[in-house]
């Protein structure tokens, strides 16, 4: 398999993974996943032979796409509840 495909292949799953946590009621769960994404951009630094300054640029891109995602799966999963706070007080009246 070309490695261009792998990294892909890793790059969807980290932020897959970064989907699903985000919206659990464990807040500190999600943020484990940047994490991941710091120590895969060293490895890929070491290992692909690309210049820093294009390692760094794409770790901070993916970065802010993985706390992008971070906020709104939190914002979705506040909403969840409140929808289901009101939904048990309107059948409690």
């Amino acid at each position: 398999m070309p490695d261009y495909i792998t990294n892909i292949l890793i790059f969807v799953s980290i932020f897959a993974a970064q989907f699903f946590l985000s919206r659990t009621k464990y807040k500190f769960l999600a943020l484990i996943v940047p994490v991941f994404a710091v120590i895969y951009a060293i490895y890929y630094y070491q290992y692909a032979n690309m210049p820093l300054w294009a390692v760094l640029f794409l770790l901070v891109l993916f970065l802010i796409l993985l706390f992008s995602e971070y906020k709104n799966g939190q914002k979705s999963y506040n909403e969840k509840v409140n929808k289901e706070l009101e939904r048990m007080k309107s059948k409690d009246m």
